[in-house]
């Protein structure tokens, strides 16, 4: 938080920014912490999407605004409409929006974590894998409440990251949990070939169930 926050308000100070707005994600209270620092406008508005498709996908997602001071969250609105994004204006504290965005993803890293974990379940009593993702699959299609995910390490370079953003707000005993049962993924996949194979035939289940268009 420190250093974000000290970076910005040197970046902004030296432009002689009248308004900040914030995109990356961050822990809660940094968008405050800078209004406090810089007695600016300052606004968060998270950036969503897929890295590799991260213009259209940035154009897709309305681009949610919550800004300090609340009554200038108008013209900050306008500006992003201006630049050709869907915007939504969010009347809330900015905490509320970087924890619904540090969520989103880290919701993600839960629910990979989780299906390592069935993994191991079903190696240890000798159950197929695919077997039990078509089978909570086939109620997902009808419920939409138990999406299939595949038990693969957690890659990329948000959700880990964002998972121990999170921990930095204050402990989490099922996020730290997720954190070793990827570590332990990560070894599992460097020891065991077959490990892989497996995981590949669920993440067909979870490809099935996913809209192709949005991973293009």
């Amino acid at each position: 938080l420190g250093e974000f926050v000290e970076a910005v308000a040197g970046n902004a100070r030296e432009g002689g920014a009248r308004r900040v707005v914030v995109h990356s994600t961050v822990a809660p209270g940094t968008t405050r912490a800078l209004h406090r620092e810089l007695g600016v406008t300052v606004a968060y508005s998270p950036v969503r999407g897929r890295h590799p498709s991260l213009k259209r996908h940035m154009l897709f997602w309305p681009k949610w605004v919550a800004t300090l001071p609340p009554s200038d969250a108008g013209a900050v609105a306008e500006h992003l409409r201006s630049m050709g994004f869907p915007v939504r204006v969010c009347r809330c504290e900015p905490e509320s929006l970087e924890l619904a965005k540090l969520w989103e993803t880290v919701y993600r890293a839960v629910m990979i974590a989780a299906w390592q974990e069935l993994h191991r379940y079903a190696r240890r009593v000798g159950a197929d894998v695919r077997v039990v993702a078509e089978f909570v699959a086939e109620v997902h299609e009808v419920l939409r409440d138990r999406p299939v995910y595949y038990p693969g390490a957690i890659g990329g370079h948000c959700l880990v990251p964002n998972v121990e953003i999170m921990l930095s707000v204050g402990p989490s005993r099922l996020l730290e949990a997720v954190l070793e049962s990827n570590r332990e993924r990560e070894r599992e996949l460097r020891e065991d070939p077959q490990l892989a194979r497996e995981v590949e035939a669920v993440m067909e289940v979870w490809r099935r169930l996913t809209p192709a268009w949005y991973y293009e």
